[in-house]
């Protein structure tokens, strides 16, 4: 009997031992059940926002394209820009119809000799 006493006295002891351990411990244990919840939520709000973003429909067919460099496009501008302007020079010439008469050649070419005249249209 006095065994089982001693032994109900020690296993006392360490029954309140071990209660002042877990009240120190008790505060750790309810911050770790908070983060597993938090983290439980970011996980479905993870998976809300995976969900809403996924599109099923292509927009275009385009997947992929690839950037042109400065130097190229102003290339190709100028390429185009002298293209034009040689059209552009080409059909003006074409379509000038204008004939010089003798009073306009002396007095846009003072130093031009005229050798012949000019019909006169009326």
């Amino acid at each position: 009997m006095f065994n089982v006493k001693n032994l109900k006295e020690v296993l006392e002891a360490d029954k309140l031992e071990a209660e002042n351990k877990f009240k120190l411990l008790k505060p750790s244990f309810e911050y770790l059940k908070l983060l597993e919840e938090k983290k439980i939520e970011l996980e479905l709000v993870r998976w809300t926002i995976g969900n809403n973003l996924t599109l099923d429909k292509k927009i275009s067919d385009v997947h992929q394209f690839k950037r042109t460099s400065l130097a190229k496009i102003i290339i190709y501008g100028l390429m185009i820009t002298l293209f034009l302007l040689l059209i552009l020079i080409t059909t003006l010439y074409i379509l000038d119809d204008r004939v010089f008469d003798e009073y306009e050649l002396t007095k846009n070419f003072k130093d031009l000799d005229i050798i012949g005249s000019t019909p006169d249209f009326e």
